[in-house]
């Protein structure tokens, strides 16, 4: 499959300057070890810009778009903690594969799906984000909406 989009060094930007860095830096919410943040990479407003675009197709108000997507596997993330642990834990992703999330028109990283898996509420805030992860390969879509429901499927080849 096609990548959805293709990133270039010139399309990332300095996490130091990232607007939602507090959620992995702050006393208050979460301390992210050093090795963590460098495996954080924040796209410029272009690129993130781009890659909500391209995603928009995947990712719609009402959840991943049946059309492009089979297999699909839902969750509340409101049931509790330790189910979404064993929910994140049974996707069929690798630790190390490279993803890209996406919250809105300016506001993306890449990092690795570890990262989000073991991290999954330091990057997801109930009733107020809505956040799409997708592979660098977009074999499969992970769609977080704001009223708590997960959703991850494999993506049909274009």
């Amino acid at each position: 499959m096609k990548p959805i989009i293709e990133l270039s060094e010139n399309d990332f930007g300095d996490i130091l300057q990232f607007p939602l860095l507090w959620r992995w830096n702050s006393k208050t919410h979460a301390e992210f070890s050093r090795e963590q943040l460098q495996a954080i990479r924040p796209l410029t407003i272009q690129a993130a810009s781009k890659l909500h675009a391209a995603l928009k197709h995947l990712h719609q108000p009402e959840g991943l778009n049946p059309s492009e997507t089979y297999e699909l596997r839902k969750i509340n993330a409101e049931q509790n903690e330790e189910a979404m642990k064993t929910w994140m834990n049974d996707l069929p992703i690798a630790a190390d594969e490279p993803i890209v999330i996406s919250w809105s028109n300016e506001l993306a990283v890449q990092t690795k799906w570890e990262i989000l898996r073991e991290s999954w509420s330091d990057f997801w805030y109930p009733s107020s984000d809505d956040l799409t992860a997708i592979p660098i390969s977009s074999d499969w879509a992970l769609a977080a909406s704001h009223d708590g429901l997960f959703e991850w499927a494999k993506t049909e080849n274009r």
